[in-house]
């Protein structure tokens, strides 16, 4: 796997835990970069990046802030939105999080096949549930007579 960017592309960051080439990380209070997840508020929210250098806990690398970044692992359908996955740490995904409490966190979108354009959009409040209904910020639900509808 080659993982290559150009944009704004930032040096000596601090990786909290491993992280590999091409995975989403998320700046913490303690100034160190972790993997994201989309499940989780506490790790998809805030400051969004793309590690250019794989290495683990205590190591420094390379982050993409925004701007293009290529990976041949990956396999997205040009002009397709790109999301922050709920299901894989440091994941990215073409398929929008679904789910209580998923986060969901556009953060671009593919430009080709192996290639994205790498621009984090705020992130939307999580996903509410109510009763097995699912909703996003701005739907509204009504009761009526104890039943939602």
């Amino acid at each position: 796997m080659t993982v290559t960017a150009s944009g704004v592309i930032i040096s000596d960051q601090t990786y909290g835990t491993t992280i590999a080439a091409g995975q989403a990380v998320y700046l913490k209070s303690d100034g160190k970069w972790y993997l994201t997840k989309a499940d989780n508020p506490a790790t998809s929210n805030g400051d969004l990046a793309i590690a250019l250098d794989s290495g683990p806990a205590g190591t420094k690398g390379r982050l993409v802030k925004l701007g293009y970044v290529a990976n041949t692992a990956w396999n997205f359908t040009p002009g397709v939105p790109i999301y922050l996955s709920s299901a894989t740490a440091g994941g990215l995904t073409s398929t929008r999080p679904t789910g209580i409490g998923a986060v969901i966190r556009d953060v671009g979108s593919a430009a080709d096949t192996t290639t994205i354009y790498f621009e984090p959009s705020p992130a939307l409040p999580p996903v509410a549930a109510v009763a097995g209904l699912t909703a996003n910020k701005g739907d509204l639900i009504v009761g009526l007579s104890g039943a939602w509808s």
